[in-house]
């Protein structure tokens, strides 16, 4: 997805760097306004902070709690990268911290790893200054340069500057125990499982934004984003159903037919919560008018 910014407000642009080369040493970043005039010249942008060691070993198949020398700025929900002496190095992902001893991930290494293996993070970072967005817009470039493994390497991005964005997630654990067919033991163990739910949740999140693009609408646009409370927790369980995750106990034998069934919910809440929604600000004026509460912006149309 495109970064956002707020007008008059700022934030935070970020770039994680991906491959498996390690954690750069240092980066800059420029911006662009749309059309290509300099909105700030090539400065200095921040490295992620992780930057450790595991203090012991990490075993092939088996360990799933990683022990760290700090566990300064790690933060749940992340990726971070393990790299051990011989130069075998793979992405775990963080879903719980014990402060100063590990992290657990959620599955166990790949490789097994020797105390001194390194744990690094990759993202970039920069925080926009408010005068810097003074004028609403789309399409506005980020330049990113930075330097690993001894080359100097470059990224583009783009962001917009606009009213108001979206929450990173709307919809809660608890409120998705709501929409699911589930045998309420697959949440007996919510300390295990809360976190991966989270995760499941921002994904699905992801996947909703993505559609209402798609369908011709603007994010930014949508005065009451937790509107699509119940398109999100659908999506969810349909992307459980697409690999065979969290099926109900009468689909266990038949799992195709619960993904097709699951989809085509998944598609209805998303159809419905476009048809009844009421905060789109179309003229895009940061109100929403009598006309435009009265309009429907999309039609039901059920598939399948």
């Amino acid at each position: 997805m495109i970064g956002a910014l707020v007008v008059d407000i700022g934030g935070t642009l970020s770039f994680d760097v991906l491959g498996l080369d390690g954690r750069p040493t240092s980066a800059t970043i420029a911006l662009y306004k749309p059309g290509s005039a300099e909105l700030l010249a090539p400065t200095a942008a921040s490295v992620d902070a992780v930057n450790t060691t595991l203090d012991a070993g990490a075993y092939a198949g088996t360990t799933s709690n990683v022990s760290l020398a700090a566990t300064t700025s790690i933060e749940v929900g992340r990726s971070y990268l393990i790299t051990n002496a011989t130069g075998q190095a793979e992405w775990v992902r963080v879903t719980a911290v014990t402060d100063g001893v590990s992290a657990s991930i959620s599955t166990p290494v790949q490789y097994t790893h020797a105390t001194g293996s390194t744990f690094v993070g990759t993202r970039l970072s920069y925080a926009v200054a408010a005068g810097l967005c003074d004028t609403r817009g789309r399409n506005y470039r980020v330049e990113w340069t930075y330097e690993l493994g001894g080359e100097t390497r470059l990224a583009s991005t783009m962001f917009d500057i606009v009213r108001r964005v979206w929450p990173p997630i709307i919809l809660s654990t608890e409120e998705l125990k709501g929409y699911t067919d589930m045998a309420s033991d697959i949440y007996a163990s919510e300390s295990t499982h809360g976190e991966d739910f989270r995760q499941d949740i921002a994904r699905a999140t992801d996947d909703i934004k993505a559609a209402i693009v798609a369908r011709g609408f603007e994010l930014d646009q949508f005065i009451d984003p937790f509107s699509f409370k119940p398109a999100i927790a659908r999506r969810v369980i349909s992307n459980w159903a697409s690999v065979g995750r969290n099926l109900p106990g009468n689909f266990q034998d038949n799992p195709e037919t619960y993904f097709d069934l699951s989809q085509t919910l998944a598609d209805r809440a998303l159809t419905e919560a476009l048809a009844t929604n009421r905060t789109y600000d179309e003229s895009n004026d940061g109100a929403v008018g009598s006309l435009e509460r009265g309009k429907k912006i999309a039609s039901v149309r059920f598939s399948r």
